[in-house]
C-alpha cells in the first residue's frame, strides 16, 4: 500500500467526505487500489480507495475538483499550490487523484 503524506488539516475533511481528491505535482505513480495519508507529524492517518488517477495540467482544474480536493473555490486552490511550490505555472503537470473512504480516521483526539 502506498503512502502518501499530508497537512494535519485535511484528515477532518477525509473523515467528512468534504475532500475526496488530492492534486500532486508532476506525474505520480498511484496504483487503483488502497493509498494511505499520514500526517507530517504522524499523528494522522487515513487509509482510502483510488478510484481513478488522471494526469493534466495545474491550469485545466475546474473549480469543481479544486473543491473536491478540500478547498472553497479555485483561487484558493491554486493560491496554495503556488505557495508551497512557487515554480509551477499553469502548464505544470499534475496528478489528480480520486478516493473514498476506506477505513475510519485514526487521530490523536
Amino acid at each position: 500500500m502506498q503512502t502518501l503524506k499530508l497537512d494535519n488539516k485535511w484528515f477532518p475533511k477525509i473523515a467528512d467526505g468534504t475532500k475526496a481528491s488530492t492534486i500532486l505535482m508532476g506525474r505520480q505513480d498511484v496504483p487503483l487500489d488502497k493509498l494511505k495519508f499520514v500526517s507530517e507529524d504522524y499523528l494522522w492517518q487515513a487509509t482510502v480507495a483510488v478510484d481513478m488517477v488522471t494526469y493534466t495540467f495545474l491550469g485545466n482544474i475546474p473549480a469543481e475538483v479544486a473543491m473536491g480536493d478540500g478547498f472553497k473555490n479555485r483561487l484558493e486552490f491554486i493560491s496554495a499550490m503556488k505557495l508551497e511550490h512557487p515554480d509551477c505555472v499553469d502548464s505544470s503537470e499534475v496528478t489528480l487523484v480520486c478516493f473514498s473512504p476506506f477505513i475510519p480516521l485514526i487521530g490523536a483526539n
